[in-house]
């Protein structure tokens, strides 16, 4: 199926607007049956199907594999997901998007996610400094609920709002009620700026991604901010570093003005700095960091106690992991997560994506993972699905 831009515009909005239909008791959005209908219809009338697509089916081969080892060992299905997301991912091998006008497509992606961090910066500030009296958050809980459970303490922490906000007022916008979604979202959106050098646009992704009060986010975007500048200089002029000095000044001026953000923002940066002992004298809200203390040697100690098996193809345990990684060994076992290492590598490998960006938002990836379990949130990885997609157009004329 040949993609037209018209057709690329209505998807990218699709997945950043779209609420979550519950059926049974999955979530599925109508950006997920609108890639499904194109997937058919590019197999069945589309001849000149990507010479990529046998990987793809050596990919789905292995997932199965997966799945049976699971049915055998645990009669549970803890991969499906993995399924489900490389029915996505095959959108790259059978796609035919040659006929994309690129430049475009990058400026209507770039102006949509600029338009949903507004809202959250918004949404973030009618927290802060009018206590919810405008009503973003209202009408985004409404929308977008956050389809987990709230207990009492988070319930009132959001004003009674169905939304997994911090008392910071943590800025959710159009993902689903929950900060780490939006922020997931904002570090590839943050990946198109950076290495387009839209500082203007960069600068409110940034200030968005700051209201959404996810450290693990701050962190993977610093990184590839670093990345960017001192590892792929060639891409970078003294100018460059200049406009950032001036992002970070511009960011640091707007923290300071604004009290309760700036006092949020002192928390929970210094509280995480005492969390792991690298700062004394902090005591507010201090307490070990959960994740090293219990979450990540419990998930250890359950692996371990099921044997090589739990290593290899996953464990049917609801611990949490609070990490990609570990999400990913949870329910796919260590086969899945060198699964998809082998995906980002063959993806790299035969240029199916322009390399400079590839590898600007893999490195992004490969930080927020350890924290965040990125590809749980399907918003974001169909987001990450459609780069990929689009920067095959911009490969594709290099190559030219």
């Amino acid at each position: 199926m040949v993609i037209t831009n018209r057709h690329l515009k209505f998807f990218v909005l699709l997945i950043v607007f779209s609420p979550a239909i519950v059926l049974g008791s999955r979530s599925i959005y109508l950006f997920e049956i609108v890639l499904l209908v194109c997937l058919g219809l590019s197999l069945l009338f589309n001849k000149n199907v990507s010479e990529n697509f046998p990987g793809f089916i050596v990919f789905l081969i292995v997932i199965l594999v997966i799945l049976l080892m699971q049915s055998i060992l645990y009669s549970e299905l803890m991969a499906l997901e993995l399924l489900r997301l490389f029915f996505a991912f095959s959108a790259l091998f059978i796609i035919n998007v040659d006929n994309i006008d690129f430049d475009e497509v990058i400026r209507f992606t770039m102006a949509t996610a600029l338009f949903v961090a507004l809202i959250g910066i918004f949404q973030t500030m009618d927290g802060l400094i009018f206590s919810n009296s405008i009503g973003i958050s209202k009408v985004l809980s409404a929308v977008y609920p956050y389809p987990g459970e709230l207990v009492e303490s988070a319930l009132n922490k959001a004003g009674g709002l169905q939304l997994k906000m911090s008392s910071g007022s943590s800025a959710t916008s159009t993902f689903d009620g929950h900060p780490i979604l939006f922020s997931d979202f904002l570090v590839l959106a943050s990946v198109l700026f950076i290495y387009y050098k839209r500082y203007l646009g960069l600068s409110v992704i940034l200030l968005a991604l700051i209201c959404t009060f996810t450290r693990g986010a701050w962190i993977a975007t610093v990184f590839a901010i670093f990345y960017h500048l001192f590892l792929q200089t060639k891409h970078v002029s003294k100018r460059d570093y200049l406009f950032y000095l001036g992002i970070i000044f511009i960011l640091g001026l707007l923290i300071y003005s604004i009290d309760p953000l700036r006092e949020y923002f002192k928390f929970r940066v210094l509280n995480t700095l005492a969390a792991f002992d690298l700062i004394e004298g902090y005591y507010v809200g201090r307490s070990s960091d959960p994740r090293t203390e219990d979450v990540w040697p419990n998930f250890f100690e359950v692996l371990s106690q099921n044997g090589i098996s739990a290593y290899l193809w996953g464990v049917p345990t609801k611990l949490p992991t609070d990490s990609g990684y570990l999400s990913i060994i949870q329910n796919e076992g260590l086969v899945g997560l060198l699964l998809l290492i082998v995906f980002f590598m063959y993806v790299y490998a035969f240029q199916i994506v322009h390399k400079s960006v590839a590898l600007l938002m893999f490195a992004s990836l490969s930080v927020i993972f350890v924290v965040h379990p990125v590809f749980q949130g399907y918003k974001s990885s169909y987001f990450f699905i459609f780069l990929l997609l689009i920067f095959q157009v911009e490969n594709s004329k290099c190559r030219k």
